[in-house]
């Protein structure tokens, strides 16, 4: 890779919120720097119904519990995903704003990045801090 012909940015995990207040079960905040003097601010939130759907809770069971446990358990996973919908963010060239995972539209993007059919692109770097490169 030649690096005059990327532009980098670095995608920075700065917190992790459970329960956050957007309504969704557990939030990664970002900020984004780069390419140049840009920084931005993230945050991509999980839904109580994407947790629901993708994790199979029963309806009998205690959401707020089996959120907790999901989140302790597969935290890898859920930072992946969340990483892997910056990428996407970026390559889209949205405006900035807060990013919700939910069933309807998330489901099968998160089956593919889950089991690899649709990879994370970026390099991690250190903890919590991954290398981005979009061609020029």
């Amino acid at each position: 890779m030649e690096p005059d012909q990327f532009r980098f940015i670095e995608i920075i995990i700065t917190d992790f919120v459970d329960d956050p207040i957007d309504e969704g079960a557990f939030a990664v905040n970002f900020q984004i720097n780069g390419p140049g003097d840009n920084v931005e601010y993230l945050r991509v939130s999980f839904s109580d119904d994407f947790f629901e759907r993708y994790f199979h809770v029963a309806w009998q069971q205690d959401l707020a519990k089996e959120e907790r446990k999901v989140i302790r358990e597969q935290r890898s996973l859920l930072v992946k995903w969340a990483v892997c919908r910056i990428e996407k963010w970026l390559l889209e060239k949205r405006p900035p704003g807060n990013i919700m995972i939910q069933p309807g539209k998330d489901i099968e993007w998160a089956k593919g990045v889950a089991f690899g059919k649709i990879p994370q692109i970026s390099q991690p770097q250190e903890p919590n801090k991954y290398i981005f490169a979009i061609r020029k």
